[in-house]
């Protein structure tokens, strides 16, 4: 697997909106995680503020502060039980991506799991957190054939179920969702997925596997919207995914992902280096030129003392910038 299996970005935090000149100037000031990858996709530390530039609608943004940022997390672990799950090979690595996230995310993050097929529920709560998330596993595992039965997927109505869970929100606070994608009986509207991610500020991260289709029947079969429109709230809300390709050519085909030990090494990899940007980016401090009045697209490099943009380094930081609107603190 190569690294543009991998795709990644970062959050961007609104600040509330006021009617006054005062509540104007404080929507400029945003809050963004921002990660900084070298050409390994580890990360940089020790940056600061000077080794930034951010420009939004052709004009320098001032860059008010860069800090580390390692504080505590929630994650809802977001995991596929429907009908196309079953095919073993498929739902053995699933399987085995929760069972990973609860052993090897860094210690800052607390995690919670949510089940979904034509409907999502909780499996196990922040309070149970990861130590209960083995047992639950096993539960599911021993009931697969029946809970999935030949059941669709409400992947949007999967996603809002993990926001919801979350609550009340903090900086870095995330949904990752484990799927095969499809989007065929989900009740809540993307318009609406997307006003609830924005609302929450959580980030989205993913971990795909990837199916075969003529592009002609592409939209079909993932429903509409389903994968690619969730990569596109993933861009959008800060998060990262990762893609596992199928190494079969055959519709349901049992050898679809049979990954070698080399490929089911790089999954792992890239994984827990998805964690690791989950829980520890700079916390960038920014000052917006104007207000943002509308979704729009900002651009923020690391440069030289030259002020030219580095080369070998990847920043994931959010694309879109959202108007002010009243947010969890």
């Amino acid at each position: 697997m190569n690294r543009g299996m991998l795709v990644a970005a970062a959050l961007l935090l609104p600040v509330p909106l006021s009617s006054t000149a005062g509540g104007q100037e404080s929507c400029r000031q945003r809050s963004v995680p921002v990660n900084v990858l070298d050409e390994n996709g580890d990360q940089v530390w020790g940056l600061k503020g000077k080794d930034f530039r951010a420009e939004f609608r052709g004009t320098a943004a001032k860059i008010l502060s860069v800090a580390r940022d390692a504080n505590q997390r929630r994650i809802a672990v977001i995991l596929d039980v429907s009908g196309s799950m079953k095919e073993e090979s498929r739902w053995r690595l699933a399987r085995d991506a929760v069972g990973d996230i609860a052993s090897y995310a860094p210690a800052n993050m607390e995690l919670a799991l949510v089940r979904f097929a034509e409907e999502a529920e909780e499996a196990v709560s922040f309070r149970e957190g990861r130590e209960a998330i083995g047992g639950k596993l096993a539960w599911i595992n021993d009931r697969l054939q029946q809970i999935a039965a030949e059941k669709n997927t409400a992947l949007i109505d999967g996603i809002f179920a993990g926001i919801k869970l979350l609550g009340s929100t903090s900086i870095g606070d995330a949904v990752y969702i484990i799927t095969d994608g499809g989007n065929y009986e989900s009740k809540a509207k993307p318009e609406e997925l997307a006003e609830a991610a924005r609302k929450a500020n959580v980030r989205v991260y993913g971990l795909f596997f990837e199916w075969k289709f003529p592009r002609q029947r592409e939209k079909v079969m993932w429903g509409v919207p389903g994968l690619p429109y969730v990569k596109e709230l993933i861009r959008a809300t800060g998060g990262s995914y990762l893609s596992i390709p199928p190494t079969g050519g055959v519709l349901y085909d049992v050898r679809w992902y049979e990954l070698s030990d080399d490929q089911r090494a790089a999954v792992a990899l890239g994984a827990r280096r998805m964690y690791a940007r989950m829980a520890e980016f700079y916390r960038m401090e920014l000052e917006l030129p104007a207000t943002v009045d509308k979704e729009r697209e900002w651009e923020l490099a690391v440069v030289d003392e030259r002020g030219k943009k580095r080369r070998g380094l990847t920043v994931l930081y959010p694309q879109t910038l959202w108007p002010c609107a009243d947010r969890r603190e």
